[in-house]
C-alpha cells in the first residue's frame, strides 16, 4: 500500500513538473498569446527627410513585454503601384524595448493620396499581424496639367480639401489636426495595454500600445501615452478606448476618447 501511494505521488509530482516546464516555455512574457502582440508601433507617418530627392516613410517600433522576443520581419506596403519595390521588407535581428527606426522609401510614387499597411513577423514563433498605418498625401503641381503618366494626382484644395480631425475625453479635452492624421496623448499610471475601437456593441483590438516616462508628466502619472492614427473617413464619429493593462500595483482602467470630423 505504501508504495502504490509513493508510486502514484512521484507521478503527480512528475505531471506538475512537465505542465511548470511547458507552460515557461510558450507565454511570450505571461501578457500575450503571440509573440507578434509585443510589437509596439508608436508612430508612423511621412518623414521630414528625403533620400535622393524622394520622400520616406518612417515607422517607430519596440518590443512592448519585459521578456526577449527575438527579432521581427516588417513587410511595407505603400499602397502605390508606382513605387520601386511596391511590398519593401526589412528585418530586424533583435527587437527591445528602445524604439528603432525603420524608414522605407517611395522612390516613384505619384501624387495623390495613399493608405499604407504594414504586415510583422515575429520569427520566435512566425505569428503574423497586419496593421494600417497612417494615410498620407503626396501633392501634386498647382496646374492643370500635371504631366503624371494618368496616376491617381490630387490638386491641392479639390478631392481631399483641407480640413480637421479632432480627438476629444474626459481627460484630455479637446484637440485638433489636419485630415486625416490625428493624434491623442494623456499622462498615466499605468504604462501600457491595447487600443481599442467600438464597433456595434463590441470593442475590437486595433494594436498594442506602451507609454513612456516623460517629463511633462507630473509624478503620480508618470507614463506618456501617446497614440498616432488616421481617419479613414470623412465624416462622423469613432469611438475609441485605452485598455491599461493591470500592474503589481494598479488595476487595470479604461480610458475613452472619441475621434470626429466637424
Amino acid at each position: 500500500m505504501s508504495k502504490f501511494i509513493h508510486s502514484k505521488l512521484a507521478k503527480v509530482i512528475s505531471v506538475l513538473i512537465l505542465s511548470a516546464l511547458s507552460l515557461s516555455g510558450t507565454s511570450p512574457a505571461n501578457a500575450y498569446n503571440q509573440w507578434v502582440d509585443c510589437v509596439v508601433v508608436s508612430s508612423a507617418g511621412l518623414s521630414s527627410f528625403y533620400s535622393f530627392g524622394s520622400p520616406e516613410y518612417e515607422i517607430k517600433i519596440a518590443n512592448g513585454c519585459e521578456a526577449d522576443m527575438g527579432g521581427v520581419t516588417l513587410d511595407f506596403d505603400s499602397g502605390s503601384y508606382d513605387v520601386w519595390g511596391f511590398n519593401d521588407r526589412v528585418s530586424i535581428w533583435s527587437l527591445t524595448s528602445w524604439r528603432t527606426t525603420k524608414t522605407f522609401s517611395l522612390d516613384n510614387i505619384k501624387p495623390g493620396y495613399y493608405s499604407p499597411t504594414l504586415k510583422i513577423t515575429a520569427t520566435k514563433d512566425y505569428s503574423t499581424r497586419r496593421m494600417n498605418l497612417p494615410s498620407f498625401t503626396i501633392q501634386a503641381p498647382a496646374q492643370p496639367s500635371l504631366g503624371n503618366n494618368g496616376g491617381s494626382a490630387t490638386l491641392p484644395g479639390s478631392s481631399y480639401p483641407a480640413k480637421q480631425v479632432c480627438t476629444s475625453s474626459t481627460i484630455a479635452g479637446k484637440s485638433c489636426s489636419e485630415y486625416p492624421n490625428w493624434n491623442y496623448s494623456i499622462c498615466s499610471t499605468n504604462p501600457s495595454g491595447i487600443l481599442q475601437e467600438k464597433v456595434g456593441s463590441n470593442w475590437v483590438k486595433l494594436w498594442n500600445f506602451k507609454g513612456t516616462k516623460d517629463s511633462t508628466c507630473e509624478s503620480k502619472y508618470p507614463y506618456l501615452i501617446s497614440i498616432d492614427g488616421s481617419s479613414k473617413r470623412t465624416t462622423g464619429t469613432t469611438s475609441l478606448r485605452l485598455a491599461f493593462s493591470k500592474t503589481a500595483t494598479r488595476a487595470a482602467w479604461y480610458d475613452n476618447f472619441k475621434v470626429t470630423l466637424p
